[in-house]
């Protein structure tokens, strides 16, 4: 049995970034759920999160500013203590959500049938191709969770384990 590479985005405030950047106790409380932990709305993206960033960016990896930072480039935090953890500050939030407004759909669709159909170093990339209409409800959803983030000019914080 294999284990899953799954992300998850965290919508946080300013003071609430102060007290993560302060202590990588209060980082893996949020990630993990515990009790205590800061509140802070989360969207689960799963193992969907590579083939978003690739219908996103058009690359398996990468570190092109601002699209790959959507899902995979930040700021690493708690680094040493909790793997996989980064945080966006709000205006790079921001930037995000501009670059995910110039994605249509049907770029999205078209990127996926390329994945699909391609060897690609993607991370559960087993999806077959007359999935297209799943992957567009993760972008939509991963977009309207930045749009929400970016007018509350909230910060955000991710995590791939």
């Amino acid at each position: 049995v294999t284990m899953g590479l799954d992300c998850t985005l965290w919508q946080i405030t300013m003071p609430q970034l102060a007290e993560l950047l302060d202590s990588d106790e209060a980082v893996e409380a949020l990630i993990c759920g515990e009790d205590g932990a800061l509140e802070a709305k989360s969207l689960y993206l799963g193992s969907a999160w590579h083939v978003l960033h690739f219908c996103i960016t058009g690359e398996a990896e990468g570190n092109v500013f601002p699209l790959s930072y959507a899902l995979m480039a930040g700021i690493p935090i708690a680094d040493d203590y909790l793997d996989g953890a980064a945080y966006l500050l709000p205006h790079v939030v921001r930037d995000v959500v501009e670059a995910l407004g110039t994605l249509s759909e049907t770029i999205i669709v078209e990127r996926f049938k390329e994945e699909a159909c391609g060897n690609r170093e993607i991370y559960a990339s087993q999806w077959p191709e007359d999935r297209s209409d799943e992957i567009v409800k993760y972008f939509d959803r991963l977009k309207r969770f930045f749009e929400e983030a970016a007018l509350k000019r909230n910060a955000m914080l991710r995590h791939i384990v």
